[in-house]
C-alpha cells in the first residue's frame, strides 16, 4: 500500500526528522512505502493521502478531487489542531 504525505498545502510532513523520526523508522521496518509529495496533483497516485495540519486553503478543485479518491476507495487522513493540542 502506498502512502503519500502531502506537502503541497504547507504541511508538516514525514520528512521532518524532529517530528516524525519514530514513525520514519517503523514504517522502513515494516516495508510501508511512505512519500512526500509536493504535488497537489500527483496525491491520487497513492492508495493513501495524508494531509497532515496543512496551512494553505483546498480550493473548490481541490476539494472536488479529494472526494472524487475517497469514492475510488483511496485513504484520506486529515490532521490537525485543536485548542492548539495535537
Amino acid at each position: 500500500m502506498a502512502t503519500v504525505w502531502s506537502a503541497s498545502r504547507g504541511e508538516f510532513s514525514i520528512g521532518d526528522y524532529y517530528y516524525f523520526s519514530k514513525l520514519t523508522k517503523i514504517a522502513e521496518r515494516e516495508k510501508l512505502e511512505m512519500q512526500e509529495e509536493k504535488s497537489f496533483a500527483k496525491l491520487g497516485d497513492y492508495d493513501v493521502i495524508v494531509f497532515n495540519y496543512p496551512e494553505i486553503k483546498f480550493s473548490a478543485n481541490d476539494i472536488a478531487k479529494i472526494r472524487k479518491w475517497a469514492s475510488m476507495g483511496k485513504k484520506i487522513v486529515f490532521a490537525g489542531y485543536y485548542s492548539n493540542v495535537d
